[in-house]
């Protein structure tokens, strides 16, 4: 509902929209989520909210468009730099569980925020109990879980 209204205060807010997009997804609306990573993607075109859009598509089946975006963040990591768990995302929605955590391992080796929600974020459940993964939460946060 808040973000609903931050958006209608200010339609153009990206972050708004990519927040809302994750509420669907995880809603199980991927539809409507899709829509929205889409419309954050016209804005930024941030490897960050690209991930997200490509899992999205690969869970809703569209491996094509999922691949797509995998090709195009792999094009763009060339120029800038590109957030390593935008493509853990994208294998994650692909099933690709191995390639997945290769980039959730890089993405802890380049000190990226993202790690911080490796326990919380729902699109790591599918590899939640993964021996790789929970080495990883075990040197992001320590003994200490």
């Amino acid at each position: 509902v808040q973000i609903k209204k931050t958006l209608e205060l200010d339609p153009a807010s990206t972050l708004a929209r990519h927040l809302l997009g994750c509420c669907l997804l995880w809603k199980g609306d991927t539809a409507g989520a899709i829509a929205e990573f889409q419309r954050s993607k016209i804005v930024v075109t941030g490897a960050w909210y690209q991930g997200l859009l490509g899992y999205a598509y690969a869970i809703s089946g569209d491996r094509p468009k999922a691949k797509q975006i995998l090709r195009e963040l792999e094009q763009m990591a060339k120029r800038q730099y590109v957030s390593t768990t935008a493509f853990a995302d994208i294998h994650l929605g692909l099933g690709e569980k191995e390639k997945a955590l290769d980039w959730l391992e890089k993405s802890y080796e380049d000190q990226e925020s993202a790690c911080w929600y490796l326990k919380v974020d729902p699109i790591y459940d599918s590899v939640r109990n993964e021996p790789r993964f929970q080495a990883l939460v075990q040197k992001v946060f320590g003994s200490k879980q």
